[in-house]
């Protein structure tokens, strides 16, 4: 019997000793979001729903090997990045982790200012409220993202369209916080550039600064 609310280092122990109610706990509470974070990566839903499930298989295979005293949810994105590039990887010709050193060099060039969680949450949910629509748009959005280089996608999705907070995405990614908004920036001002060409005022969905 799983108490209300168990830690996250509960359940993964818990998992590792093969209690099934202590793994399909840790799905009910992480799946959604890691379904949304790897749909966002792909634009393709069926892709991800894939990769969402691989997930969980590795995590119920791998459970053992997770540290109790280690935050949990960064292992968890990590095995879901790696299961969102391997699907990737299968159906298309350039691996989708592959870097682009001028976009990141431009990141760390462009680094903006932190902005207050009230701010955050406004710009995560006028993203969201785009990407959900049908659209041409949102179509545009979604495509956009997906071209972005994977570190600026990764920060973009989590930062504005998930809406995690800059120390989080740090944490999520591994990565320090002044990173985190470097590539916040560039990948809003990329997302600008292919937005305003396909309608002037399309830029206003990314959340960046006008």
């Amino acid at each position: 019997m799983i108490p209300p609310h168990p830690p996250d280092a509960e359940l993964v122990v818990r998992t590792a000793a093969g209690d099934r109610g202590a793994f399909e706990a840790l799905y009910a509470r992480y799946a959604p979001r890691i379904m949304a974070f790897i749909d966002h990566l792909l634009a393709d839903r069926g892709a991800a729903e894939d990769a969402t499930q691989e997930t969980f298989v590795k995590v119920w295979r791998s459970a053992r090997r997770f540290r109790p005293e280690a935050p949990f949810e960064p292992w968890l994105f990590r095995i879901a990045r790696h299961e969102a590039y391997d699907a990737a990887r299968r159906r298309r010709p350039r691996p989708l982790s592959a870097l682009a050193p001028a976009a990141e060099e431009a990141a760390r060039a462009g680094e903006a200012p932190g902005s207050g969680a009230r701010d955050r949450e406004a710009r995560s949910a006028a993203v969201d409220d785009v990407m959900r629509g049908d659209g041409a748009l949102a179509a545009t959005l979604r495509t956009a993202i997906a071209a972005l280089s994977a570190p600026l996608r990764e920060a973009f999705v989590l930062a504005r369209v998930l809406g995690r907070a800059h120390d989080e995405v740090a944490m999520l990614l591994g990565i320090p916080v002044g990173t985190v908004k470097s590539r916040l920036s560039a990948a809003e001002a990329e997302l600008r550039r292919r937005l305003a060409a396909w309608a002037p005022d399309a830029g206003d969905a990314t959340g960046g600064a006008p």
